[in-house]
């Protein structure tokens, strides 16, 4: 929505936060957080961005401002932090295995259920 100004991702945690906007700007709660995870700006257009920046890349077969392996952890980060709101309690994620350590009812809500025969 136009006039609300930047828009973006904050991440926090026991040594700190680190927050992504929509225009691509980088921030966090100390410089010595921006040093350690060597934090490169990139910045793009609001909602033409990405989109944009895909669709060039199919074009010449580069890498896209952010990659699969980015995209899939953000979302999945994005994930989490929605289950433990469904669930109303603190979790522990195993990014390794991708799952929540020891807590069957949050794993379920990982997946949708499949219709057999369908399974992965």
């Amino acid at each position: 929505m136009a006039g609300r100004g930047p828009r973006g991702n904050k991440f926090v945690g026991t040594e700190g936060w680190v927050s992504v906007d929509d225009t691509g700007k980088i921030t966090a709660s100390s410089e010595a957080i921006m040093r350690e995870v060597k934090v490169v700006q990139r910045g793009y257009e609001y909602m033409t961005g990405h989109h944009h920046n895909f669709l060039d890349c199919v074009k010449t077969r580069s890498q896209p401002i952010s990659g699969a392996e980015a995209s899939h952890r953000s979302v999945t980060t994005c994930h989490a932090a929605n289950i433990c709101l469904r669930v109303g309690r603190k979790l522990s994620w195993d990014s390794e295995g991708e799952r929540f350590v020891g807590d069957d009812a949050a794993n379920r809500m990982l997946a949708r259920a499949m219709r057999s025969p369908w399974s992965l």
